[in-house]
């Protein structure tokens, strides 16, 4: 068995509590605790939580799941915090900005 299949079913030993939490840590670009979290809820040695989210999140991040939220166009990727289309960049909840010539 390849390695990324080897990874793929540990993933899916995690408690859904525990995948939940990670997933969102991923999401919310905290790499380092969601490795730690996966770590302290579950069975596998740092160096494979690691891995594991890398593994998970890297094909993840390349596949577009959600329109940019400001002008609906598809993002880069799952993970993108600015939109190529309109140009704006939320990687500041608190502080959105245009990037780029004017649209």
């Amino acid at each position: 068995m390849d390695r990324s299949r080897a990874l793929s079913r540990a993933w899916d030993t995690v408690p859904d509590e525990v995948a939940g939490e990670v997933e969102g840590l991923v999401l919310a670009g905290n790499l380092g605790a969601a490795i730690s979290r996966l770590r302290a809820g579950s069975t596998y040695t740092l160096a494979e939580c690691g891995e594991m989210i890398l593994a998970r999140w890297s094909e993840r991040a390349r596949q577009p799941e959600m329109p940019c939220p400001y002008c609906g166009q598809p993002l880069k990727s799952a993970l993108a915090k600015q939109c190529f289309q309109c140009g704006l960049d939320w990687h500041d909840d608190d502080n959105v900005v245009r990037r780029g010539s004017d649209r």
